[in-house]
């Protein structure tokens, strides 16, 4: 008697099932690609805005560079730039102090023109924030509001680092300290730092100095006739 041996091929997938795994999976690959999408966009706003608060900081403190004076009214001096030694702070930010004019609009006339003695810097927020941030603190000093104080102002929440760098002669530095040849840098370059998503983020500005232009008083030269000599025998 001869025996068969039945061999039993497993069983495939119907076209059936193959149609229902390709469809959610296409579903499955679709949402989480929505998913990215939405928080890389969501992300990209982020750092867009944190980026145009900076530049709006870095546009203050650029202004007030851009009017600031030869001449402090008092005996400190005009512009004075050091490195912040604060032992919350890293050694490369920068503790910015100067003289500026300012104008409370656009069109007003010279005669209101304020001088303000103003200083950037950053230090932490009190609590519940905690964050380092970069403020402006100003003291009138012409009169006859001399010695009033200006409400600090925050500028940029959650700085990382805020560096201004200044034209010396024809090499850049991080300190200044003004001479009576010159009392203010001819250009600055200001950056401001953060903490990104991904990494750290930078916006710099850069801006001239009108003033530096400007000879104090003592160096401006005299005119007048050339001096008369007796002529040779």
């Amino acid at each position: 008697m001869s025996r068969r041996i039945q061999c039993r091929l497993p069983a495939g997938y119907t076209l059936i099932e193959l149609m229902i795994a390709i469809a959610v999976s296409t579903l499955v690959v679709a949402v989480a690609l929505a998913l990215y999408l939405t928080i890389t966009a969501s992300l990209r706003r982020q750092v867009d805005s944190r980026r145009e608060e900076a530049l709006q900081a870095l546009d203050v403190v650029r202004r007030d560079i851009a009017c600031s004076l030869p001449t402090a009214l008092t005996s400190t001096p005009a512009f004075a730039l050091e490195v912040a030694s604060d032992a919350f702070q890293a050694s490369s930010n920068a503790d910015l102090t100067l003289t500026t004019a300012t104008l409370d609009s656009p069109g007003a006339p010279l005669a209101q023109m304020q001088v303000w003695r103003v200083r950037y810097r950053l230090m932490p927020t009190p609590p519940p924030e905690g964050e380092v941030s970069l403020l402006r603190e100003a003291v009138r000093l012409d009169a006859p509001s001399a010695g009033t104080a200006s409400p600090t102002s925050t500028l940029f929440r959650g700085a990382a680092s805020f560096a201004v760098n200044v034209l010396a002669g024809i090499t850049w530095a991080n300190r200044w300290q003004p001479t009576a040849r010159e009392p203010v840098p001819g250009a600055v370059n200001i950056q401001l730092g953060w903490r990104g998503a991904w990494t750290t983020e930078t916006a710099e500005a850069w801006t001239v100095v009108p003033s530096a232009l400007v000879l104090p008083g003592p160096l401006r030269r005299k005119t007048g006739p050339p001096p008369v000599t007796s002529p040779g025998p």
